[in-house]
């Protein structure tokens, strides 16, 4: 009951949702902490994991090229609770501001069967705006302090079985704005995404996992792609973007007991610009 209560209330604020202008991550394969936050430890090998995840956008263009943007993660599991808790901060730099966030979450797992499981989570966001007022010429920086402060809050829940995956999460609840001289300035926009997977196993030696992701932002935007990965050591991804015709690839790598390596670099036939992911994770 209390599942499915839980339930109505996330998609009743879901049906209301708008789009948001956030980080797009590549290496989210069997890593959405940061897109959905009742993903959390999807490793099963361990109870803890520090993260660090990178991202640069090259475009050929000074003025358009983003400069690298980062995120540090830390989760861990709650015995008594059956749940996870989780850290992060998040930085981030636009054309005239840089955004750090920190990021609290609470994730809560129900379980029956053998490897059926409910998550919900819950996470507060705290961003923290800084200003280069020197690159907005059209704004009197007189009306303007440099640090603006805007919190929200995200919701996700995330079904999964031994093979089937699926999940739904709501960005910037709150959607709250700044405002400079009565106007809109700075907007945490109502973000959601999706996101579906089924693993096919060949004799407990090669995994094929065909995946999806769709976000809706200003528009919708859908992932298809397939991750083949040989003994949870190393696996390989590919995936499309469907309306930006964007090729993306991806290298995973198992190192040793406790740390994960993944790179991933994209194109796209129709826009200029060429992406670099990049993370490290220590699970133990």
């Amino acid at each position: 009951m209390r599942i499915t209560t839980l339930s109505l209330l996330f998609f009743m604020i879901l049906a209301n949702a708008s789009g948001q202008n956030t980080m797009v991550t590549n290496l989210y394969f069997k890593n959405m902490n940061y897109l959905n936050p009742a993903a959390g430890l999807e490793d099963e090998g361990g109870k803890y994991s520090f993260q660090f995840y990178g991202k640069y956008k090259h475009v050929g263009n000074e003025l358009w090229t983003k400069s690298f943007d980062s995120y540090f993660n830390h989760i861990g599991k709650i015995e008594k609770t059956s749940g996870f808790y989780s850290f992060s901060y998040l930085l981030e730099r636009f054309s005239y501001f840089n955004r750090h966030a920190l990021l609290a979450s609470y994730t809560q797992v129900w379980k029956w069967g053998e490897h059926n499981y409910i998550n919900a989570g819950v996470r507060g966001v705290f961003n923290f705006d800084h200003v280069d007022w020197d690159k907005l010429y059209y704004i009197d920086s007189r009306h303007g302090r440099r640090l603006y402060y805007t919190p929200d809050l995200d919701l996700g829940i995330r079904y999964g079985n031994k093979r089937l995956t699926v999940g739904v999460a709501l960005k910037n609840v709150f959607s709250n704005t700044i405002y400079i001289d009565e106007k809109p300035f700075i907007t945490n926009k109502r973000f959601w995404v999706a996101d579906a997977s089924y693993r096919f196993d060949i004799k407990d030696m090669v995994a094929i996992t065909p995946y999806t992701l769709v976000r809706y932002e200003y528009d919708i935007s859908f992932d298809l792609g397939v991750n083949v990965g040989y003994k949870d050591i190393i696996s390989i991804g590919y995936q499309l973007r469907v309306m930006e015709i964007r090729h993306i690839y991806s290298l995973l790598a198992h190192i040793g007991k406790h740390f994960h390596l993944g790179f991933a670099v994209d194109h796209s036939t129709i826009h200029s610009d060429i992406n670099f992911d990049a993370l490290l994770r220590y699970t133990f």
